[in-house]
């Protein structure tokens, strides 16, 4: 990912600077100065707070809104999709072990199976519970490390897309298969599966997700159905270099553009 985004600025004649989060030593003079361009490539929290002590007013991010979104970087997505009228299965967040409330989240999100997610990349943590006693034991054994699940209903025979949308637009798109009779749909189908026009409801549904989450740039995971599509989540920072190395499709370049006309927009406004 760095090589893809150091090209794409070295390219527009932007001069590209890595910060390693573990090693930076928070010295105010390092704080960007106006019409700088910033993206943390980076999950962990060490990431996010050099991203925060590093940004200033005038800095373009793929934050949206007010200056101060850059500091609240969770978010509810279930709750916040549903807020803006976007579909997702059904979902309960669950705290606690009493049977009976589990036998009543397992019928609201739909019956069993279901599925229980406890956050994670490349579809860890995320576990399919076909019986009721797999859902207490695994709710148990969630509750006693202190991970809560959100329970969800668990949509078959669906397409899984992860589409990527930078601003207001699908850049790149790619359906997902499952492997090795796995549920979870982590991976593409190679340099065919890509492109930068996905069907038009999932294309819309992708940006509805991203604006939710009030950002401007996001990986989103989407299952179409009979019905229409689903939006599972919206991922910031997301992974894109396979579409730029197999499919040519230039992330990277749409990323560096859109960071440059938001710095120029915020520097007529000052």
């Amino acid at each position: 990912m760095p090589a893809a985004l150091r090209g794409a600025c070295e390219r527009r004649g932007i001069e590209y600077r890595e910060v390693e989060a573990p090693n930076f030593d928070f010295d105010p003079a390092e704080r960007l100065p106006a019409g700088d361009l910033l993206y943390r490539p980076a999950t962990s929290l060490a990431a996010m707070r050099v991203e925060q002590f590093l940004f200033a007013p005038g800095v373009a991010t793929f934050y949206a809104g007010s200056d101060d979104r850059i500091f609240f970087v969770g978010t509810s997505q279930p709750l916040a999709f549903e807020r803006a009228g976007i579909r997702v299965p059904k979902t309960v967040y669950c705290a606690s072990r009493d049977y009976d409330l589990l036998d009543r989240f397992a019928q609201r999100v739909g019956g069993l199976p279901l599925l229980a997610k406890m956050g994670g990349q490349a579809g860890a943590g995320v576990v399919i519970l076909e019986s009721h006693r797999a859902l207490y034991s695994f709710v148990d054994y969630a509750l006693s490390i202190g991970r809560p699940p959100m329970l969800t209903a668990f949509l078959a025979n669906t397409r899984p897309w992860r589409v990527v949308v930078v601003g207001d637009r699908c850049v790149a798109a790619a359906e997902l298969v499952c492997i090795h009779g796995d549920f979870r749909a982590i991976a593409h189908g190679g340099s065919g599966s890509f492109t930068t026009e996905p069907p038009s409801a999932i294309a819309a549904a992708a940006v509805a997700a991203v604006k939710a989450t009030r950002l401007e740039f996001g990986g989103v995971d989407i299952l179409d159905t009979a019905d229409g599509p689903y939006v599972l989540e919206s991922n910031f920072p997301c992974f894109f270099p396979e579409a730029e190395l197999l499919a040519g499709i230039d992330v990277s370049g749409a990323m560096v553009d859109h960071l440059i006309r938001k710095a120029i927009a915020l520097e007529s406004t000052t």
